[in-house]
């Protein structure tokens, strides 16, 4: 077989592997309520692209979650009913409805034991891929960052999927931004500390 060959069949085995894999991921935007008579009025509305794809895992999307931090004290989180729409390829549009958990999803391996938001169909079952737009509000201001594995997509008793959320969210959203950039600045500046020089008199 020749070199060019040879890495056709590379390329071609690794898309295949690629396409496999599943997969999780949302853009969010915040913008603050300014309709007077909306009784979310200077609140935030919370905008969420989410984007799924779980690949021959055998089963639809039952629900997916957003996670918060242990210590996250957010008790204001409202939801509009439905609090979402998807569609998949070849099904119809389906509704969500949102919820706010302080004690977690333990239907997720392993147990997750802090605050999460989550969205469950209840017009039909989602497909193995799809797409949807969700929302929420609260009166927490929002905080721009690339939130690390703050999603997690659940499709029957199959292995739960994880991903990112890239854009606006609450302050106590898994990981927080500004604390992961002051801890890399912290140790920026012991790297980059002078010795201190002593002279023997």
């Amino acid at each position: 077989m020749s070199m060019v060959s040879a890495c056709a069949v590379c390329l071609f085995t690794t898309t295949v592997f690629a396409d496999l894999v599943p997969f999780i991921g949302g853009a969010s935007t915040a913008e603050q309520v300014t309709d007077i008579g909306s009784p979310y009025y200077l609140w935030y509305k919370y905008t969420i692209t989410l984007t799924w794809d779980l690949n021959h895992l055998g089963a639809g999307l039952s629900h997916w979650d957003m996670i918060f931090k242990a210590d996250c004290a957010l008790s204001d989180i409202s939801f509009d009913s439905p609090a979402g729409y998807s569609t998949s390829p070849g099904e119809s549009e389906i509704s969500w409805e949102g919820l706010f958990d302080i004690s977690g999803d333990t239907s997720l391996e392993p147990d997750v034991l802090t605050p999460i938001i989550k969205y469950n169909e209840y017009s039909a079952e989602p497909g193995e891929e799809g797409s949807g737009t969700f929302w929420f509000y609260t009166q927490a201001a929002p905080q721009n960052g690339t939130y690390t594995n703050a999603l997690v997509a659940k499709a029957g008793t199959i292995a739960d999927t994880y991903g990112n959320l890239i854009g606006d969210a609450p302050p106590c959203t898994i990981p927080e931004p500004s604390t992961i950039l002051l801890l890399g600045l912290g140790l920026l500046v012991l790297l980059r500390r002078p010795r201190k020089h002593t002279h023997n008199s």
